[in-house]
């Protein structure tokens, strides 16, 4: 299965800049679906963390694998573009785990909000405001 999460351009790139079988096997593994992915189409240790007293709600991403000293951080998302905050934590999520850019994994990461706000009962609102500022006389 982890072959597949990898996109035929992306497997090829990937086989060519291999040093040895060893290189190869960790891409692919790397690139993973099951190794990234909840079994419900989320993405493994990003989380939704409800608005408190102090701060608003936030996308928080906790993850032991990848590079030497794992990730953790969060993003307020309160205020934001729900879709763009998401983009980003996946972008650093990605970028951490060393997903190959333009892969299927990335993809199905990318493809994965709606997962994500049924898993924690959200939906997304359309938010239009006016704001106000002053007129020079």
């Amino acid at each position: 299965m982890g072959a597949k999460a990898l996109s035929a351009h992306a497997l090829e790139a990937a086989i060519q800049s291999a040093t040895s079988l060893d290189d190869l096997k960790a891409l692919v593994a790397k690139n993973s679906t099951e190794k990234v992915m909840n079994a419900d189409g989320t993405i493994r240790g990003l989380v939704y963390c409800k608005p408190s007293t102090k701060r608003g709600a936030v996308l928080s991403a906790a993850i032991r694998r990848g590079q030497p000293d794992g990730l953790s951080t969060s993003m307020i998302v309160d205020g934001k573009d729900f879709q763009a905050v998401y983009r980003a934590m996946v972008n650093v999520i990605a970028g951490h785990l060393g997903v190959i850019e333009g892969s299927d994994l990335l993809a199905k990461m990318h493809g994965s909000a709606g997962a994500f706000l049924t898993k924690y009962g959200l939906q997304l609102t359309e938010v239009c405001y006016q704001q106000v500022s002053q007129i020079r006389s």
